[in-house]
């Protein structure tokens, strides 16, 4: 198998101690493993190559994708504020099982809109089955026919999917595929005394990145890579923690996680989100007010999110202590601040894009205030419900992912029962000269009002809509076009 440059070793860790484990001293004290030389060859993937670092498998973001969508927010004073009109609110109903509600859960989104995620219910009430849901509502549902239960976990813009499935073989609980265009590109292989690998992320070189381990003997959870080029790649080695969790992958195969070090419980103080690329691992220091800080999720350019904890959790005590969100980018750590709502103390951050829009969680460490979800545009948050168009009798949930075209996913509450969700941002149309999100008859005065040459007077309401120096009929027919219904 391959294997990843020598990391940076380091027994002092944002001001914590860790165990000092180099990857010779933890390789030897793992069971013992052999190369499978034979494992079967891959699919190839036409215009991949090999490239620096990860020696991973290579290719570029389609520009197309990538521009298909308009970004999610107006640049003001260099910030990203929400978007003109708010959120355009979709719900996908799964398929009933056996008479029975099927719940459905959306993990992950790419630029074009392309939603992966899962529903449960069938066959069985602990099955789960994954889906592919396409910007124009069409649904794909992955049918794996050798697999007790799957769930897709992450999306590129190549639309490969990475997804978790239950083997028939008793001995593996779950194991990484990729998955694209009604087909299994590749069902990778595990360690050998491994039981079990959770698919965290994908990047747009198809580079999986997941949690490994034997979770009943351990050692676990472990970060690993797969690719179709190279295979299984053991990236804990080099990360100096004996326990590594990753949380994502960036388009230059940066893997961000936690990692903490193997010692009796507890060990929360010493918890610390990580990046690690090129053989080296940068740790985070803890949250401001913190005792730790915890990674989940980290976008195609390298920012972090997570939380950290204010003081040690105990699991089945009651938790008043609250947890606070942050992003972490090139060493600065900003913490994200919850809604000005009374009782509201707590923040997490769940995911995010490349230009630094947040999407997670605020509420209260106490009883009484309701959790909300929330944007953070420049460090300020917004709460989603009140700039959503949700449908009636509908809410949000929980917010997942968002894509650097600013889509976000997650699962919300529609006709009685938790479904995944798709919120799309909605740009301010063309023809609204007032700025109310609609192109109606106000709109329509005002053009007229300012008909005529634009050279002989200034024109302020923007009326000019095709900029070309007079407000005439072609600016008529723009606004009639994005006319609201």
């Amino acid at each position: 198998m391959s294997s990843v440059g020598s990391a940076a070793m380091s027994n002092e860790v944002g001001g914590a101690s860790f165990i000092a484990t180099d990857s010779s001293t933890r390789e030897s004290q793992r069971p013992a493993r052999t190369v499978d030389d034979g494992r079967r060859t891959p699919s190839p993937v036409p215009g991949r190559q090999r490239s620096a670092g990860l020696r991973l498998t290579g290719g570029l973001i389609s520009a197309a994708l990538a521009l298909s969508i308009p970004l999610a927010a107006d640049a003001q004073d260099g910030i990203i504020g929400p978007p003109a009109c708010g959120y355009k609110v979709e719900y996908w109903v799964a398929p009933g099982c056996g008479g029975a509600t099927s719940l459905s859960f959306a993990t992950a989104v790419n630029n074009a809109g392309v939603a992966v995620g899962y529903y449960e219910g069938c066959p069985s009430p602990n099955a789960h089955r994954a889906f592919v849901w396409y910007p124009d509502g069409t649904v794909h549902i992955i049918d794996i026919p050798w697999s007790i239960s799957e769930r897709a976990q992450a999306i590129n813009n190549h639309n490969q999917v990475a997804i978790e499935v239950v083997n028939l073989d008793p001995a593996i609980v779950y194991g990484p595929v990729l998955w694209q265009d009604g087909e299994i590109v590749e069902v990778f292989d595990i360690p050998e005394w491994a039981n079990k690998a959770n698919a965290r992320g994908i990047n747009d070189d198809g580079v999986i990145v997941a949690e490994y381990g034997h979770y009943v003997t351990g050692p676990a959870p472990l970060a690993g890579v797969w690719s179709v080029m190279d295979g299984f790649v053991d990236v804990s080695a080099v990360i100096p923690t004996a326990k590594s969790r990753p949380y994502g992958i960036t388009a230059e195969g940066a893997i961000a996680g936690t990692g903490w070090p193997d010692e009796p419980l507890p060990v929360q103080e010493h918890y610390r989100a990580f990046m690690h690329q090129d053989g080296v691992t940068t740790f985070a220091e803890a949250v401001p007010g913190c005792i730790n800080s915890i990674a989940l999720g980290v976008s195609s350019d390298g920012h972090v999110v997570g939380y950290g904890y204010t003081s040690l959790f105990v699991k089945g005590e009651s938790n008043t202590h609250p947890w606070i969100g942050f992003l972490w980018h090139e060493g600065t750590m900003t913490v994200l601040p919850p809604l000005g709502l009374e009782g509201h103390d707590e923040t997490i951050g769940r995911a995010v894009n490349a230009h630094s829009v947040v999407v997670g969680d605020s509420t209260s460490a106490g009883p009484g205030a309701p959790r909300k979800s929330v944007a953070w545009f420049g460090g300020t948050p917004h709460d989603l419900t009140s700039l959503a168009q949700l449908p009636s009798q509908s809410s949000i949930h929980s917010v997942q992912g968002i894509s650097d075209s600013g889509i976000i996913v997650g699962r919300g509450g529609h006709q009685s029962a938790p479904r995944a969700m798709r919120l799309t941002p909605i740009p301010r149309p063309l023809g609204d000269l007032d700025q109310n999100c609609l192109v109606d008859g106000a709109d329509l005065l005002i053009l007229l009002g300012d008909w005529g040459d634009a050279k002989t007077r200034s024109i302020t309401s923007g009326a000019d809509l095709n900029a070309d120096g007079v407000v005439d009929g072609t600016d008529l027919g723009l606004m009639l076009a994005d006319w609201s219904s």
